[in-house]
């Protein structure tokens, strides 16, 4: 083989430039370059033939802001039966487009030559255990060539698991806790919520393949009314896989919850059961099929036991990168324990637009008729009415943020049991930072309620509630304080159903 050290230039000269016409010197000079011919034909041609390595299935540029304290972490007051106070997403939450179609592998790979370019990233400002994109047929939760364990302050990585811990602890003083029109009883009331999480895959952005385990539980501590101690739980698991074509999403969620309530000789106790599952399947770049299967199953202390069951199929197209379209019909039944049965139907129009970087404008309008089969202690009749819902977040600018959640469904009542009612929503939530690490949140709801059957039973009741917290995060963010304060009032048909509360207090959360 060629020396390694020795470059063309320090080659002696051919036999037309050798110095004084020699012979020897031709005679060598011929021998080196019979050498150097035979040397350059021993060398093999180039080998650079390495393909870039395609990118998984639905990764792409992930435009997720830094993590952000929520900006109204204060825990809500005791929920009045069957209208619990809607939370808003905070505008500076990253809105999953599960709409969009994973992307077309190319039909051949890259010819030699072509630069090769690394698969894309998730941009996450929690890096420990998140695993790279790799392109997997099957779902892909493995962490290839890092350590087996790793810890980043109180965060942990065991192989491909992932433990993230909270904590959040808060006061408040709530002026009517039962929620009644006449013998107010007020009360101080603390919580102090752990919440743990196990995750493995893309647990945070969610894009690609992930599970993640979620217990939450509340402790409640009241000063005076004791009895209403309680401890509320709940336990959420999700997950998502890709299977080619094919994209899966589940949700089940286990819900164990105390609330004072007048009319229920000062409290009720419900365990809820609610299962979400999304199917999709790509028909082409644009076209998918989609099957979304429901389930809400209650039980609760007084009896008041229900089962709903739901499907929708849907057909959905992307429009543009930013627009996704879906429609098509849904059915359901619900069953109430000695309350009869509901049937229901009806059609619905889904779009999702993004800007990226600015707006969200997720939302779905449709129509829902509904039936009451056998026993029916209500005296309700069948009817049919317009059904949406809205979501509409804005990012006006680097400090300022606007949401906006316009809903009406049917539901059934917590307390009554077969009563069935139209819920419309209005909630509006307005950000702004102030200096650095301090903002003020102010929200504000109006929800109508509308409930099906016979006077007293059937009635109207408005809720109008809102306030304001001012909120400071420290500590690289990983602590925020804030105070609130809210407001509440109920106005109904029958007088033992109207009340004011009114509520201020303190909340303290640690993100670990």
């Amino acid at each position: 083989m060629r020396d390694p050290q020795k470059s063309p230039d320090s080659l002696p000269a051919g036999p037309f430039g050798a110095a004084g016409g020699k012979t020897p010197v031709l005679i060598c000079g011929l021998l080196l370059l019979a050498i150097r011919f035979a040397d350059a034909q021993a060398v093999p041609a180039s080998t650079d033939q390495s393909v870039p390595e395609q990118p998984a299935w639905g990764a792409r540029e992930s435009t997720t802001p830094e993590d952000t304290v929520t900006l109204n972490p204060a825990p809500a007051s005791p929920s009045p039966p069957d209208a619990p106070m809607a939370t808003a997403r905070p505008a500076s939450a990253r809105a999953v487009d599960l709409a969009s179609p994973a992307p077309i592998a190319p039909s051949s790979p890259p010819g030699p030559g072509t630069a090769s370019v690394p698969p894309a990233k998730t941009a996450f400002s929690d890096q420990v255990g998140v695993p790279e994109s790799t392109n997997h047929f099957l779902p892909n939760f493995g962490d290839y060539g890092r350590p087996l364990f790793e810890r980043q302050g109180l965060r942990f990585r065991a192989g491909p698991v992932n433990l993230r811990m909270g904590l959040s602890v808060g006061a408040e003083y709530n002026s009517n806790i039962y929620g009644s029109s006449t013998n107010l009883v007020s009360d101080y009331i603390t919580r102090v919520s752990p919440e743990f999480n196990l995750g493995i895959g893309d647990f945070q952005a969610r894009d690609n393949e992930f599970a993640l385990l979620n217990y939450h539980p509340s402790f409640e501590y009241y000063l005076n009314q004791t009895q209403q101690n309680r401890v509320n739980q709940n336990l959420e698991i999700t997950g998502q896989g890709t299977f080619s074509r094919y994209s899966t999403t589940a949700d089940i969620a286990y819900t164990t919850s105390t609330s004072p309530n007048a009319t229920q000789t000062g409290g009720q106790s419900y365990s809820t059961f609610v299962l979400s599952w999304d199917n999709r399947y790509y028909l082409g770049a644009k076209t998918f099929a989609r099957a979304q299967v429901g389930a809400n199953i209650q039980s609760s202390e007084n009896g008041n036991d229900y089962q709903t069951y739901s499907i929708s199929p849907q057909i959905g197209y992307a429009y543009s990168p930013k627009t996704t379209l879906t429609f098509g019909p849904f059915a359901g039944v619900s069953n109430i324990s000695d309350g009869g049965r509901q049937s229901f139907q009806g059609l619905s129009v889904g779009i999702n637009y993004t800007t990226l970087r600015k707006l969200l404008f997720d939302g779905s309008f449709g129509v829902q008729a509904r039936q009451f089969d056998e026993q029916n202690a209500t005296g309700a009749s069948n009817f049919i009415t317009p059904v949406f819902n809205i979501g509409v977040t804005w990012n006006a600018t680097a400090n300022t943020d606007f949401a906006l959640t316009l809903l009406r469904d049917v539901q059934l009542s917590d307390i009554q049991r077969g009563l069935t009612y139209t819920n419309s929503q209005i909630d509006l939530r307005v950000s702004q930072k102030i200096y650095n690490r301090l903002t003020f949140g102010l929200g504000l709801t109006y929800q109508l309620l509308d409930y099906q059957g016979d006077a007293p039973i059937g009635r109207t009741d408005q809720y109008i509630s809102g306030g304001p917290t001012l909120g400071y995060s420290f500590w690289r963010d990983l602590f925020n304080l804030s105070v609130f304060y809210r407001y509440q009032k109920r106005t109904s048909d029958v007088q033992q159903y109207q009340y004011d509360v009114t509520s201020y207090g303190f909340n303290l959360s640690y993100r670990f």
